[in-house]
């Protein structure tokens, strides 16, 4: 599965861990992290001059596919998590995004070193949002992604 160390991860926003995003044995909850990823590809298209908003006026959608995540470390209340994401096309109408979501040294205290705590991935059809028919990637979203 997924992402590897290889992978041209571009940081794109940060979080800090709430009280309600852990579980009863103080660990983010395992559901809490497919809402970063999605921040993550929201931000990612914003940096790049394109918003999901924009897309959506133009009546094209991205929905998940399939979700796949592993869980390496555990996140805690008040950890500042970087989230990581790289997209890569995968046909005409499909695309992929890899995620790394980590602690920075600066985003736990007395943290040693970054800890990545899930590596993950999502795949998304480019659809026709009026009657969610699979379309081909536009141009101009290709042309946008293709940098990472």
């Amino acid at each position: 599965m997924g992402p590897t160390p290889t992978l041209p991860f571009e940081p794109v926003a940060r979080v800090r861990v709430l009280h309600a995003d852990t579980d009863a044995m103080g660990m983010v909850y395992h559901g809490a992290y497919l809402p970063w990823m999605e921040h993550a590809r929201v931000e990612l298209f914003r940096s790049r001059g394109l918003s999901y908003a924009e897309m959506e006026r133009e009546g094209l959608g991205l929905p998940v596919l399939e979700a796949r995540l592993r869980y390496l470390r555990p996140g805690r209340h008040d950890d500042r998590v970087t989230l990581g994401v790289c997209a890569r096309l995968v046909g005409r109408a499909r695309l992929r995004f890899d995620y790394r979501l980590s602690v920075e040294l600066d985003g736990r205290p007395g943290l040693a070193r970054p800890e990545v705590l899930v590596e993950g991935e999502t795949h998304h059809a480019c659809i026709r949002v009026a009657d969610g028919r699979p379309v081909r990637l536009p141009a101009r979203l290709v042309e946008l992604l293709s940098s990472c």
